[in-house]
């Protein structure tokens, strides 16, 4: 289980695709790695759930596909600061 989780937390936080995950992934134990990961991601999604990986990914993918988005923080942020 620690080989698992600890390989599960390796895509998320390298944002592997699954192309690069059945290039990497080739030995006995990766294959388990592999389908536990897509069972894993299965039933956070069902849940509508994150882990903590999640929670330090999730921003970076955001920001990068609404770039408008860190405009607006930027902003707002700045206008907190000088409006206090």
């Amino acid at each position: 289980p620690y080989y698992i989780r600890n390989k599960i937390s390796l895509i998320k936080s390298q944002m592997l695709s699954d192309m690069e995950i059945e290039k990497c992934f080739n030995t006995d134990i990766d294959l388990v790695v592999k389908e536990v990961y897509h069972i894993y991601l299965d039933k956070m999604i069902k849940n509508n759930s994150i882990d903590f990986d999640d929670l330090l990914c999730k921003p970076v993918i955001l920001f990068s596909e609404h770039k408008i988005l860190i405009l607006d923080v930027v902003v707002g942020l700045s206008n907190i600061y000088y409006t206090n």
